[in-house]
């Protein structure tokens, strides 16, 4: 059994296209190979001047009298097709870094002028009374005073001001207080004394004791101030008021003699009270100084290490019978013990 064939006629090109029938069941490889190029052959002799065109299996040969012919399915491109309507807009994107600074531009119009400042000052004794330091601890008014040298100093003076009352107590007399920004110089035997100034609110003063000859400083009582320290500051943040205690104290001096021996010379120890001052002796002469609080008894004893040995006393201790001596200090004294 053999499947029909088609036959195509073509007048207008004088080609006649006849498609073979197969017999039924056969595998029919087809005229149109993998790349789309159809296989066909043609009579070479022609009928009525047509040629007559068989589709042909790929890769079977044509028949006797017939040339093979092949074309592709696929045409030349055609030309470029007109552009299509836009589409929609797309979503924004992110926004790009910030691009370099622009050149400075020119210079704007001057502005108007502005208004006319306060007259000014006609001399410097005009400044006088003027606020200054405003809103500080230390705000006050300008002084203006003159030298001989023909200078001027403007000075800001508080207007805020605590007083700074000091007093000495005790000592001989001549002992002083001083203060740090001077202005205190407090002493009972200074006829020039001060012992009082106005100190601006807020500031700080440091006061310092100073012992005349052989007084002690005991310490320190009010505006804060206390202990032995010869130093203290003081806060000005209000009115403040301070003593410096002084002791009066008189300088005992003595001088001990061992006169030399054929084999040396004596020894023996001092004891001074009180104090606990203790020295033992081994030279030929010892001397030396001790201090005391005015009305003091001290007790001398001189032991020689020698039994028996006598002692001869001079000065506050003279007509002094024994090893042992006592003085009354009132004032500055000294005494001298010689063995034998």
């Amino acid at each position: 059994m053999k499947r029909s064939a088609t036959i195509l006629i073509s007048a207008a090109s004088g080609f006649v296209l006849l498609t073979a029938g197969a017999t039924a069941g056969a595998a029919v490889a087809g005229p149109i190979d993998s790349s789309g190029v159809i296989h066909a052959c043609y009579t070479n002799s022609t009928t009525n001047g047509q040629h007559a065109v068989l589709l042909q299996d790929v890769g079977s040969s044509c028949p006797n009298g017939m040339t093979a012919i092949t074309w592709n399915q696929k045409g030349p491109q055609g030309p470029v097709g007109s552009a299509g309507p836009a589409g929609p807009q797309g979503p924004k994107g992110d926004t790009g870094a910030a691009g370099p600074a622009g050149p400075p531009g020119s210079a704007g119009p001057q502005g108007p002028a502005g208004p006319a400042g306060p007259p000014g000052t006609s001399s410097l004794d005009a400044l006088a009374g003027t606020a200054c330091n405003v809103g500080a601890a230390d705000e006050g008014v300008l002084h203006v005073t003159y030298s001989q040298n023909a200078s001027v100093a403007i000075t800001c003076v508080p207007t805020v001001l605590e007083t700074l009352q000091v007093s000495v107590t005790g000592g001989g007399g001549n002992d002083t207080m001083v203060s740090d920004p001077a202005g205190i110089d407090c002493s009972p035997g200074l006829a020039t004394a001060v012992c009082s100034e106005q100190v601006p609110r807020d500031y700080t003063v440091t006061l310092t004791a100073q012992p005349a000859g052989s007084d002690a400083f005991t310490g320190w009582s009010g505006g804060g101030c206390s202990g032995t320290t010869l130093s203290c500051t003081v806060t000005m943040n209000q009115a403040q008021s301070v003593t410096a205690r002084f002791e009066t104290r008189h300088v005992l001096s003595f001088s001990i003699l061992f006169p030399p021996l054929f084999s040396g010379h004596l020894t023996g120890t001092l004891a001074i009270q009180p104090g606990d001052f203790i020295q033992h002796i081994t030279s030929e002469e010892y001397s030396n100084s001790l201090a005391f609080p005015d009305g003091t008894v001290v007790t001398i004893s001189l032991t020689p290490d020698q039994p028996g040995t006598s002692i001869t006393w001079v000065g506050a201790c003279a007509g002094t019978a024994g090893d042992v001596c006592t003085i009354t200090m009132n004032s500055d004294q000294s005494f001298g013990a010689s063995v034998p």
